[in-house]
């Protein structure tokens, strides 16, 4: 999940994590305590960072931001809803998941047809799913989850015969780019397969995350790169 080798066998990282399940309980806890201090900025210059253990509707942004995640939300629930029938692969992310629909925010962009082409090929058919929102972050997909982006109605009323064989996740590079510390981005990607293995009777397999240039022209060569 893209966070040092150490961080895995690190007790101390066990030890954060009842601490934030402490924090969630007592709901306590500001931004802060989950940012970075050391980061390097990527493309935001300040730390938004939220409790990776509490769900989030949106990432803090514009009222017009807002309008266009629901729709993309709405989007998702009307194709999740839908299925009928077991889906091999079930894929949950933010933008680089959503890309493979062909969209960013619920709108068609040309940029993206050639990878929803690949979609079709490749995921529709098997049958599979792609189901991204751009620019989420764990939190999100979190609320995501209990709010109807699952086949199986979100854990409201669970149907595991309609749970996909596998749930394929990729989530956290825009946490990361946000500021907040590796090891927050960690348990927020670790809650969401402990939340799918209760909601679901899927496999989940996550998806390292990528690396990001600091550069919106996608070199890496600058010192500000985010490799993970």
């Amino acid at each position: 999940v893209g966070v040092h080798q150490d961080d895995c066998f690190d007790f101390k990282l066990i030890e954060y994590y009842r601490e934030l399940q402490t924090t969630h309980k007592n709901k306590k806890g500001g931004s802060e305590a989950f940012c970075d201090p050391h980061r390097t900025p990527g493309y935001s210059s300040s730390c938004t960072c939220t409790h990776p253990l509490l769900p989030v509707r949106h990432v803090p942004s514009t009222p017009q931001f807002y309008v266009k995640w629901d729709k993309a939300h709405q989007r998702n629930v009307h194709l999740a809803s839908a299925v009928k029938e077991n889906l091999d692969v079930l894929l949950l992310g933010d933008s680089i998941t959503e890309h493979w629909m062909g969209t960013s925010l619920a709108v068609a962009r040309q940029k993206y047809a050639g990878i929803h082409k690949q979609y079709q090929e490749l995921i529709e058919g098997r049958p599979g799913l792609a189901l991204g929102i751009a620019g989420d972050r764990c939190p999100q997909l979190l609320w995501r989850l209990g709010h109807g982006e699952l086949p199986n109605n979100g854990g409201a009323t669970p149907d595991s015969s309609l749970s996909p064989r596998v749930v394929w996740l990729l989530i956290g590079t825009n946490d990361l780019d946000e500021g907040c510390r590796r090891q927050v981005v960690m348990i927020g990607v670790v809650n969401l397969v402990l939340q799918l293995l209760n909601q679901t009777s899927s496999a989940v397999v996550v998806n390292g995350i990528l690396p990001r240039p600091a550069d919106a022209s996608g070199t890496m060569e600058g010192s500000d790169d985010i490799q993970w």
